[in-house]
Order: structure tokens, then C-alpha cells, then sequence
């Protein structure tokens, strides 16, 4: 069973700098990988809020190429590229495996 290490929005919080407490929801964040989502960015901030665990299992984060793309069109600032990246080390330290093969990342 996965060791849970506190709320997703903290553990974002504090290895990334990003509160996903300003994104709101606007729905600006696209990019040019999004083909290769399960869920818009704002969907993936919207589970971490709700503390849900299912997001460390979705593809976006594990495809998430950061480009910094939704980052220049986020009103909000958020730094979607570095919440992915916690999000893929949390998801490891939690024993969770990559939904996408190596070909694909």
C-alpha cells in the first residue's frame, strides 16, 4: 500500500513554490503536447485541491514535456511544467508506476 506524505497541495507547495490555490480555472493552459493528456492542467490542480491520489496515476504528468507553454498563457502564473515534476517523484517515492511506456515520456 502507498505511504501517504500529506496532502498533495503541500507537498506541491513546498518542493515546487507553486500553490495551486491561484489557478482559476480558466482554462488557458494548452500546449502543443495536450494531445497526449488524460486531463487539462486545471483538471490535474482541481484533484490535487480534493487531495486526490488518482493524480499521481493520470497521463499528463507523466507526458508533461515542460515547455513552459501553459505557463506563458497562465493568468494565474502557475507553473504547471514543476507541479508535474513533483507530482512524477511523488508518485515514485509513493510506489506508483508510470500509465505510459518509456516510448512515450
Amino acid at each position: 500500500m502507498a505511504v501517504s506524505r500529506g496532502p498533495l497541495r503541500f507537498v506541491i507547495l513546498s518542493q515546487s513554490g507553486q500553490d495551486v490555490g491561484d489557478c482559476n480555472q480558466c482554462e488557458c493552459c494548452d500546449c502543443q503536447f495536450s494531445s497526449r493528456w488524460d486531463l487539462r492542467p486545471c483538471d490535474v490542480i482541481q484533484l490535487i485541491r480534493n487531495n486526490d491520489e488518482r493524480v499521481l496515476s493520470c497521463k499528463t504528468i507523466w507526458n508533461c514535456q515542460e515547455c513552459q507553454e501553459c505557463y506563458v498563457n497562465c493568468p494565474g502564473d502557475i507553473d504547471f511544467g514543476a507541479i508535474a515534476y513533483v507530482l512524477r517523484r511523488e508518485a515514485q517515492k509513493r510506489g506508483i508506476i508510470s500509465p505510459i511506456g518509456n516510448n512515450e515520456q
